[in-house]
């Protein structure tokens, strides 16, 4: 029989590990049809994506019967990216042309150059938009072939020119077109500073300033192609062109001057005279609208001429495959004449390919559903207009950090273009600004390969090794101290059988990974490559963060902001509200539960619920207007809506509204306060009575003191999650696309969403890592400092040490 309970530990870890694998293996997700190999892809949940996607699968599993496709349904970004993170990619990845070096750093795609040489006789490569085939080809190889081409026009609403009698658009209209029949299209008829119908919705996402910036004749990289360049003179009068319009004219939606109508309808509603420039996805929404009258047209010409930016998406085969010359077939046959003409049966995207998007198919489809034409554009042609004539123009990229670059291009034109314009703010500073900060990212980048390569054999090993030690120092300590009896040595031996499972899961779950994280944070490692391609860069990402990274010192301000204005808050509100509730009343206990309820919902619904009511015409405005009118609008005059906040939209009052947010659920607070009032003897308040003691005075000097240990707590509790807010900001704007994904102005920019941004948006690991480490130790000093304080106003009935 063993005695030893390190044996007995140690033997209990080797079955945990053999059962926990043996439980894996069985539960793993694999499909294994017999006969057929089988490949995985992951693609869109969206209903308009499905009818595509279901026509081209069964179609080619129908030529293909040794072959099965298994299709993930979701959000496909974030999934493809977290499963190549984790070794188990799908065969099939769908990217960007802007991401091309992402995804080939992280060395997630195969060269498919050879295969297709093999090919060119079976293939025809030719067929397909050159333009749409180079955003997938990087020095030379061939990484992808695309499926599909994303087009940017402009979508006028018919109704409205017809109404001001405005000369339909067509590709002999200039920028001072849009500006002159935006003006008409503006109207505010009841006057309440919120327009009835505008002229403009503008895509502001960096495809769209691309555009303007090629009708310029301007440039967004150097001459060489390996830096940024916006400060040309060509490029800052395209940006002030757009800012112009949005600023000076008022003739483009933004966040200051709104329209009437919902987002998702606002074209819908009639109250949108053009979206310039608007992205062909639009109009498989568009052709929904049974009551509008809308069309397209070639996006007008700047300065320079005619210009367009196109978003070709593709596919490319994963790195990670086990059966790469199947998914090959599958990759010839989305791209091939078949697989495009099912796309142009969908309706869904413009085809890559010339000889379908010139067919009926493609100009004149038919839902495959219903057997009826879809309600296409009358000038469907015009979406392979500049495709064909030579206009279109791919987005730009030099870096596998691209899309750092082009998140930040994003939020920085969204802020200066859509947000109230600010004191000393104009476009020639902005891109000047911009320049300096993208090139920053881009050295930041080529840093990733200069550093020292990771030995993680010996890295692996010495963590376990910093685990180990002082676990056998601490057995052998305890071997030498007076041996116990049988019966105590046996309990002793079945105290380490059942606290082993804990121990198992602290070095799995949390001691290897905090070493792991320590580490991390002195490396540079883009989680989408393999281990082998993070490098030990040292302090860099320290200096990095507090030298050189503005989000760091955004989001340092924004939670500091956050912290300064809902501690003392919640601990107020919480403490009123619980002395509001210490009755005994008939009805009580349910309004306790009411109070108490939102702090147990889940966090999500109560974001999505509040978005809506911080709209700006929303419920709480709606409310607030009211209050005032009826009160001190009998004095001052009254208000109109569009005088309150634009509370999620106005980078000034983003934070206000989340601490709104937060103190909906200050019943958590409430809820110890109201136990702590219950612990307080009612003797007491008898004697203070007895003594003439008034209600204040009862409170200050019985009630707080009484009550200190319970608001020491809850200011501790307090500190700690002001410094972890994350689900408010990142529901609150995640679905308001890269440029707005912080709020205005990076206004929502909180430390824990940027460490998420950091991590698993961009995965950098490393830096992440480095955040989190900061993150801890500033919490800690913001703990002790409490902790140390608390001598002074903590009231014990029992002194420590007494």
């Amino acid at each position: 029989m063993l005695k030893d309970p390190i044996k007995l530990f140690v033997i209990f870890i080797v079955i945990v590990i053999v059962a926990f694998n043996i439980w894996l293996k069985k539960t793993e997700p694999e499909i294994n049809i017999e006969g057929k190999t089988t490949l995985t892809i992951v693609i869109s949940t969206v209903p308009r994506d499905q009818i595509y996607w279901n026509m081209l699968l069964s179609e080619f599993e129908r030529e293909n019967p040794d072959i099965y496709v298994n299709a993930i349904r979701t959000r496909e970004e974030k999934k493809v990216q977290t499963m190549v993170a984790g070794g188990v990619a799908p065969d099939l990845i769908q990217i960007e042309g802007q991401n091309m070096g992402y995804w080939i750093q992280a060395k997630a795609l195969l060269d498919i150059t050879q295969w297709l040489k093999k090919d060119e006789k079976t293939f025809d490569i030719k067929d397909i938009y050159d333009i749409s085939l180079q955003a997938f080809t990087y020095k030379g190889k061939i990484y992808g072939l695309p499926f599909g081409i994303v087009p940017f026009v402009l979508f006028y609403n018919k109704d409205l020119f017809r109404k001001y009698n405005i000369p339909f658009p067509d590709e002999t209209w200039t920028w001072e077109d849009i500006r002159k029949y935006g003006k008409i299209l503006t109207n505010d008829f009841d006057g309440d500073g919120i327009n009835d119908e505008i002229g403009i919705d503008m895509n502001i996402w960096s495809e769209g300033l691309y555009t303007f910036i090629y009708q310029n004749g301007g440039r967004i990289l150097n001459e060489q192609g390996t830096r940024i360049d916006m400060t040309d003179p060509r490029t800052v009068e395209a940006i002030k062109f757009v800012y112009d319009l949005i600023h000076k004219d008022r003739i483009v939606k933004s966040n200051f001057n709104m329209v009437k109508g919902v987002f998702n309808i606002r074209f819908q509603n009639g109250s949108i005279g053009m979206i310039v420039p608007g992205g062909s996805f639009w109009i498989t929404e568009f052709r929904e609208y049974k009551e509008l009258d809308w069309d397209i047209a070639p996006l007008p010409a700047g300065p320079a001429g005619r210009a367009t930016t196109i978003a070709p998406g593709g596919w490319g085969i994963s790195s990670q495959s086990k059966h790469p010359e199947e998914a090959y077939r599958l990759l010839k046959f989305i791209a091939g004449k078949k697989g495009q003409e099912i796309m142009a049966k969908s309706g869904l995207f413009i085809p890559c390919r010339k000889s379908v998007c010139h067919s009926e198919l493609f100009l004149r489809p038919v839902n495959p559903e219903t057997g009826e034409r879809y309600k296409h554009p009358e000038h469907v042609e015009n979406l392979i207009k500049d495709l064909d004539e030579g206009y279109a123009k791919l987005p730009v990229w030099t870096s596998p950090r691209w899309p750092l670059v082009r998140d930040l291009l994003n939020r920085v034109f969204y802020n200066l273009l859509m947000d109230p314009k600010k004191p000393g703010e104009n476009p020639e500073k902005v891109c000047k600004d911009f320049t300096r900060q993208a090139n920053q990212i881009l050295i930041e980048a080529e840093k990733h390969t200069s550093g020292k390569k990771i030995p993680w054999r010996y890295v692996l090993s010495g963590m376990v090794l910093f685990i180990l030690i002082p676990t056998v120092f601490l057995w052998k300590t305890s071997r030498k101290r007076k041996k116990a009896g049988y019966l105590l040595a046996s309990e002793n031996r079945w105290g380490y059988i059942m606290i082993s499972p804990w121990i198992v899961g602290f070095v799995i779950f949390f001691a290897g990974p905090l070493l792991f994280s320590i580490f991390l944070s002195f490396c540079q490692w883009l989680s989408l490559g393999p281990p082998e391609t993070a490098r030990f860069v040292g302090l860099d990402n320290y200096t990095t963060m507090f030298n050189r990274d503005p989000d760091f010192s955004k989001s340092l301000l924004v939670t500091s902001y956050y912290s300064i204005l809902f501690v003392p808050l919640g601990l107020i509100f919480g403490l009123l509200l619980a002395l509001l509730m210490n009755v005994e009343a008939k009805g009580m206990r349910g309004f306790r539960t009411i109070y108490f309820l939102p702090a147990v919902l889940p966090s999500v619904a109560v974001a999505v619920l509040w978005k809506d009511l911080f709209r700006q015409t929303g419920y709480l405005n709606l409310l607030l207007q009211r209050v005032y009118n009826f009160t001190l609008g009998l004095f001052f005059g009254k208000i109109s809506i569009s005088n309150l906040p634009n509370w999620l939209y106005n980078a000034d009052f983003t934070v206000p509204a989340i601490v709104i947010m937060s103190l909906w659920g200050v019943g958590g607070g409430m809820m110890i306060y109201l136990a702590g009032l219950r612990s307080i003897p009612v003797q007491l308040y008898e004697s203070a009575e007895i003594d003439g003691a008034n209600r204040f005075n009862k409170f200050w000097h019985i009630t707080l003191p009484q009550l200190s240990p319970v608001i020491f707590f809850n200011l501790v509790m307090g500190i700690i999650s002001s410094f972890q807010v994350f689900t408010q900001a990142y529901m609150l704007f995640s679905t308001e696309g890269q440029a707005n994904r912080a709020g205005p102005d990076d206004s929502a920019l909180f430390y824990v969403l940027n460490l998420y941004q950091q991590a698993f948006e961009q995965f950098k690991m490393g830096y992440a890592s480095a955040l989190a480490w900061i993150l801890f130790f500033i919490i800690l000093i913001f703990t002790l400092l409490v902790f140390k304080t608390s001598s002074l106003w903590v009231y014990y009935e029992v002194e420590k040490g007494g």
